[in-house]
Order: C-alpha cells, then structure tokens, then sequence
C-alpha cells in the first residue's frame, strides 16, 4: 500500500485500530516455500511512498530469502527433536533390556527386588521404594537413593497406607 487511505480503503477494519497501525505506506511481502506461507514480512514507512518495480522484485526476493531462513530453521529444530526422541527412545529400550536381563537372572525375591529399585532410582528418578502390603501392615522390603527422601516418601504413604496404594495403582488401570 502505498499511504494510509490505501491501506485503509483495501481493510477498512484496521480503522478500528487507529494510531496503533502506524506508518504511511506498508508493504506485506509473502514468507513462502514449495507453495506454502510460513508468515509474512510486514514493512512500514514513515511517509508515503510508491513502489517502483524494481523494488517490488528486491523486496519479494529478500522475503524468499527469509523464507528460506525459516523453512531451514524448522527443519534444524524438527531433526534436533526427532534425534533427542530416538535418543531417550534407546534409553527406555536399554534400561527394559537391563531391567529383564536382571529379572531373569536373579537367584530370589530379594535379589529381583534390590536390583528392581536400582536399575530403577537410576534410570527414572532419585529414590525408588517396593512398598508391598501385608498381614502385618505397610513394608519396605527394598529401596535404593538417598534415605531422606525415601523417609519421605514413606512417611507420606504411612500416614494412610491402603487409601493411598489403591489411589496409586488406581491411577495405571483403564
């Protein structure tokens, strides 16, 4: 557009904007690429101003250019997560392939459980605790991490134990 009445006689709902949409003349120029519009270049100038051909192609060839800029940057950050995906995908994979080569070989209970709570704590959090429920109450039969926040962690499911272990396992069944 080259003034304000143009812009304003081709959208006449920017009127309700008043001094918000400064500038005299302005130039949208199309951020595309292969056929889709990714954005666009807006442009204003202080005063009004015609658009002289050769400033329409520099223009439109300068916003290819940024488009360009754009598609790249989308594809750099699509491929960095597609690689951080597949890397914590071979994580979860390594961490069940250790967590069944384990299960297969422990000689007990205890074993299986100690070594559960290890390759556990270390593969998804800080602390892990098998609480298991009996005719003598709450147990703790295995944990691995820092005691404190185990302590937590138990004081916690202690202060209401069956309530909370049916809250718990509640949340994983469909």
């Amino acid at each position: 557009m080259e003034d304000r009445s143009a812009l304003l006689a081709r959208y006449p709902g920017l009127a309700a904007f008043g001094e918000a949409v400064r500038g005299d003349a302005f130039a949208a120029l199309p951020l595309s690429v292969e056929g889709r519009v990714l954005g666009v270049l807006a442009v204003a100038f202080d005063g009004p101003r015609r658009f002289a051909e050769a400033d329409r192609a520099m223009a439109l060839a300068l916003a290819g250019q940024c488009a360009q800029a754009l598609e790249r940057a989308r594809l750099l950050v699509a491929e960095r997560l597609a690689r951080a995906e597949a890397v914590a995908a071979r994580s979860r994979l390594a961490f069940l392939d250790e967590l069944s080569a384990h299960l297969a070989e422990s000689a007990g209970e205890a074993e299986m459980l100690e070594g559960l709570v290890r390759l556990t704590a270390g593969a998804l959090g800080d602390w892990a605790g098998i609480f298991v429920t009996g005719e003598e109450g709450l147990a703790l039969p295995a944990q691995a991490g820092p005691p404190a926040l185990g302590a937590a962690v138990e004081a916690h499911l202690r202060a209401d134990p069956l309530r909370r272990l049916e809250r718990a396992c509640a949340c994983g069944a469909q």
